[in-house]
């Protein structure tokens, strides 16, 4: 009997030097964020060069690392934002991956004689040794798309089906959730997507017991208003511009090391977790990080 050919790859290269991005994840999040987004890439390189995010892989993630799934969809979300993946693909078929580790994965495996990857994933050229299939005929198991025709089988067209789900909770009626999500505009999914943890919060503070999701989604209640006690505080905009300009005139007096920065924005987001995360937006834009150099 022939031995499996082996897809994905024993170790993966790790710049001692990282990009600013990284230091920035690590300014939001803390430790736990960069953690986690070093455990999203030992997945991907050990199945292959990519990771296919559902809901059972969530969960077992959250299992393994004990931390909350919640937590990691938006560290996931985040880290697509930030380009450490490329969103298209996530967006088209809640896959996880970038042209930087297909890079690396093409490096670790030059000297085989076949490989194969998906040309609807590609993000560079295609290697001599590389062979090409299209991602819907493969039956694997992490492919998340898969043509079901089978009448009992609902067909899940969205990636933020899943994160969705989970994030609003109450998880029954799947089915009839996903035929009530399918119905929706792009626009809409994301508008609904976005107004679940304000409706979630709303019912736990009220009390109040939850509607199925999919009654949810037909009432499109996430239009709904709550009121004021209910919904996430202002952002701070005084805070966010002090705390801003402070840090850059540190930067151009370079009296404050990428440490430095990283320090200030966890200890801001420990009681200001909103404006720390608009903090670190304006830093980005501003590209203060990498006017440090190596500092």
């Amino acid at each position: 009997m022939a031995r499996p050919t082996k897809k994905g790859i024993d170790y993966f290269s790790f710049d001692v030097d990282l990009d600013s991005k990284w230091d920035l994840l690590e300014a939001e999040y803390g430790l736990e964020g960069f953690a986690l987004a070093v455990k999203i890439y030992q997945k991907i390189y050990k199945h292959c060069y990519y990771w296919t995010v559902t809901k059972d892989e969530l969960l077992l993630m959250s299992k393994r690392v004990n931390v909350n799934i919640n937590l990691i969809n938006d560290i996931i979300n985040r880290l697509i934002d930030r380009e450490f993946f490329n969103s298209k693909i996530y967006k088209k078929y809640s896959i996880l991956t970038s042209s930087g580790i297909q890079k690396r994965y093409r490096e670790a495996t030059k000297v085989r004689t076949s490989v194969t990857m998906h040309k609807e994933l590609m993000l560079i050229e295609t290697p001599v040794n590389v062979k090409l299939t299209s991602i819907k005929d493969v039956n694997n198991p992490q492919s998340k798309v898969k043509e079901i025709e089978s009448k009992n089988k609902v067909k899940d067209l969205c990636p933020l089906f899943e994160p969705a789900y989970c994030l609003y909770g109450n998880k029954v009626s799947k089915k009839d959730a996903i035929k009530a999500w399918n119905k929706l505009t792009d626009d809409e999914k994301k508008l609904a997507h976005d107004a679940i943890p304000a409706y979630v919060e709303h019912k736990k503070a009220s009390g109040q017991h939850m509607q199925h999701f999919a009654t949810w989604l037909n009432g499109q209640c996430w239009e709904n208003e709550y009121e004021s006690s209910d919904r996430p505080p202002e952002v701070d905009s005084s805070l966010v511009e002090t705390e801003f300009t402070k840090i850059k005139q540190m930067v151009l007096d370079k009296s404050i090391t990428k440490d430095g920065i990283k320090e200030r924005l966890q200890k801001i987001a420990l009681t200001h977790k909103r404006e720390a995360s608009h903090i670190i937006t304006r830093i980005e834009n501003e590209k203060l990080i990498q006017t440090l150099g190596g500092a």
